[in-house]
């Protein structure tokens, strides 16, 4: 997932630096531990040009750490790659969302850190499949859209899970619930042909994203790739 960290996070945690609790800086601090072990892209972009502010959070973090959350700002191409070929991304912010179009190309997940008290940006993705050769093959097309774009020093990473049939609907449910991690749900659709009606493991997916349509982490899109000869 790439995640964006919003400037009102930065502020909030330089503000309270004198405070015995600091929302802000914890969630820096983890997501700096979460660059550097590659579980997700993060982008900080008033780190680019803002450079007191940049001091000051070398100041009460320490270098290794910012410098954890400046890396991909480094990266010209590969951001320019990425956002080109971008369907969804995540931002963290205290704010309101802003409002989006439908015509946009990129699908944004809002994170406020006071509301969705649970939620754990720092985990990797959980990837649900049916089972763990569908995950294995997700790997293989990445590593594919990786080769392709010229993105061969690019890192990727997920946790699969796995589950058929109605143990799909149950782990998905599940990860809804608890709400703590990015989840990707890929479901077979079962199709003979493309007017063909999907199966009954993704209309379970599909219901249960537009029952929950409003989770930070629910949304639905179907996607034909091939079917069945």
């Amino acid at each position: 997932m790439l995640i964006e960290i919003n400037e009102d996070i930065i502020d909030a945690a330089i503000e309270k630096k004198d405070y015995k609790k600091n929302d802000a800086l914890d969630l820096l601090l983890m997501i700096a531990y979460c660059c550097r072990h590659g579980k997700h892209i993060v982008r900080v972009p008033c780190l680019r040009t803002n450079k007191p502010k940049m001091k000051s959070l070398i100041g009460l973090i320490g270098l290794s750490n910012v410098g954890a959350l400046n890396s991909f700002n480094k990266k010209a191409y590969e951001a320019k790659c990425l956002f080109d070929n971008l369907s969804v991304k995540a931002i963290i912010s205290y704010e309101n969302p802003i409002k989006t179009t439908d015509n946009e190309s990129c699908r944004i997940i809002w994170i406020n850190p006071l509301e969705h008290t649970s939620f754990e940006p720092w985990i990797e993705t959980h990837v649900l499949t049916e089972n763990l050769i569908d995950s294995e093959f997700f790997s293989y097309i990445i590593r594919y859209f990786l080769r392709i774009k010229n993105l061969r020093g690019a890192k990727y990473n997920f946790y699969p899970l796995m589950g058929g049939g109605d143990t799909m609907r149950k782990v998905l449910e599940n990860e809804i619930l608890i709400s703590r991690h990015f989840c990707l749900t890929l479901a077979d659709s079962d199709k003979l042909y493309p007017n063909d009606e999907i199966g009954s493991t993704a209309d379970k997916v599909k219901d249960i994203m537009v029952q929950n349509r409003h989770s930070c982490i629910s949304q639905w899109q179907y996607n034909h790739v091939i079917q069945k000869s």
